[in-house]
């Protein structure tokens, strides 16, 4: 609910406040990139979100903290995503995937799962398809649902585009637990975006931007 983001939002302002004041930097990083996870979950708080995250991503290089660094790239590729902007896009999914290579298995597998995302915007589907494909197997034993439940309903969107019907629908039968578990927001957008496609379709659906956000509230 808007009440329930509101007060969230107010919360995290001034938790980042008392943080900043008494000088615990880590957790000041902490709070920025969540007040920035928020803003991406809201059309037209981009800017807001772009804000908070590259001060988050400042803070954490400043640190030398590489997992919070990760962190913040994905999230400002995932936003440059959302922008249509495939050149920050790469060069911070980049980032993510070179912070998290040590850190986080889980991360680096939402940044191959992100350059993914970026090659079906490039209309390269069989990388796409491949990087997609990996970063689900990684995500599933993870049991990461909601950024599992994204890169599955892209991959299955790949393979329709591609005219396989029959390896998509497999694809989303295998996304029907996670999806049902992690709300009906997901759910929603990920029917609608399949619905959308035909097989050989060139263009992707519009709801993208709305599936994008909704793993940004992960």
């Amino acid at each position: 609910a808007q009440g329930d983001l509101d007060a969230a939002q107010a919360q995290l302002e001034h938790a980042q406040a008392q943080f900043q004041r008494i000088g615990d930097r880590g957790s000041e990083v902490t709070a920025r990139l969540e007040l920035g996870h928020l803003a991406m979950t809201r059309s037209g708080d981009d800017i807001v979100a772009a804000g908070q995250l590259q001060a988050a991503l400042d803070g954490a290089v400043a640190l030398g903290d590489l997992e919070a660094a990760g962190r913040c790239h994905a999230a400002l590729g995932l936003l440059a995503l959302m922008g249509s902007d495939d050149h920050t896009a790469e060069e911070h999914i980049e980032g993510a995937a070179y912070a998290h290579r040590r850190t986080s298995r889980e991360g680096a597998a939402v940044a191959l799962g992100l350059m993914g995302l970026l090659e079906t915007r490039r209309g390269r589907l069989g990388m796409a398809e491949r990087r997609l494909s990996d970063a689900g197997k990684t995500l599933e034993a993870l049991g990461a649902h909601r950024q599992l439940a994204v890169f599955r309903a892209y991959e299955a969107w790949v393979l329709m585009t591609r005219g396989e019907a029959e390896r998509a629908q497999e694809v989303l039968d295998a996304i029907e637990g996670p999806l049902d578990a992690d709300g009906e927001a997901v759910t929603g957008c990920v029917r609608a975006l399949l619905t959308g496609v035909r097989p050989g379709a060139p263009e992707v659906p519009t709801v993208h931007g709305r599936l994008l956000r909704s793993m940004a509230g992960g």
